[in-house]
Order: structure tokens, then sequence, then C-alpha cells
């Protein structure tokens, strides 16, 4: 599922949860572009990564008392772009961290646009990770795995 959502803001939150589909070419893209990693706490959203003009931040939360990781991308390319990544979540108490879906997510990012989260009626469902946890579950930090951007 692709969703994209235009208009005359110049900054739209867009709610998503997570739909996959596989993996495209970095096409478009410089080759020397590299991944910037960060745990950068910014308020209640975590700077992940940065990738050819796209911050990639989360947020653990929960819907419901069911654990949910909330997504949120600064698009600061004069383009849209499509952002693609895999979840990958840890748990308090266990040693591996483990992949919460099967397939990959993927959304359109509009230049300077910001998509974000909630949990009532998400415009944009790509962007709510449900974990399908126990609601005991406590979750320690989110990972986008395979992140790529790629110009539209």
């Amino acid at each position: 599922m692709k969703t994209v959502l235009r208009g005359t803001v110049s900054a739209i939150v867009l709610t998503i949860c997570v739909s996959f589909l596989s993996v495209p070419a970095l096409a478009k893209l410089p080759a020397n572009s590299a991944t910037t990693v960060h745990n950068v706490v910014t308020g209640d959203w975590v700077l992940q990564s940065e990738l050819n003009g796209v911050k990639a931040y989360y947020m653990i939360s929960t819907c419901d008392s069911v654990p949910v990781v909330f997504l949120k991308f600064v698009n600061s390319n004069g383009y849209s772009v499509k952002v693609t990544w895999d979840d990958q979540v840890k748990v308090a108490g266990e040693a591996n961290t483990r992949r919460t879906k099967t397939f990959s997510l993927s959304v359109t990012v509009n230049p300077g646009e910001i998509a974000g989260s909630t949990c009532t009626n998400p415009a944009v469902k790509e962007l709510v990770s449900k974990t399908y946890l126990p609601v005991s579950a406590v979750l320690e930090s989110f990972t986008f795995l395979n992140l790529a951007v790629t110009q539209n």
C-alpha cells in the first residue's frame, strides 16, 4: 500500500500502519550516499537514521494498551522520495532483536513533509508499526532495517 498526501500546508502529519513492498534499488541517488545511524532523543521522538536528505524517527507508545511504534520521516529534499524499510525492535529481557513483519514497508514523502502517527484513524497506516507483542512486553528500541530512500 502506498499513500500520498498533497496539500498547501508545508508540513503535513501522516499516520502509517506498516505495509510491505519489496525493497527497490537505490536509483537516482549519488553513489556516495551513506546512512547515518543515530539514537538521539528529540522530545518523545528518537532520531534513528538519516539517509539521502531524509531523517527517520521513531516513538515507542501503546494503542489500547498494546505496544506500538510510531514512525516519522522528515524530507529535506526539493523532491518527493520513496522511503522503504523493514521493522526491527528490541524487547526488554530478550538477547536478540526481532523483526515485526516478514516484508518491507514503503511510503512516499513529499518535500518538507513530516510523516508522523496517532492511534486513532491514521491517515497513513504504514507509519504505525503494530508489534503484535503481549501487553506485558516492554519495547526498548526500534531500528529502520534496510532503510532505502529513492527519488520519485
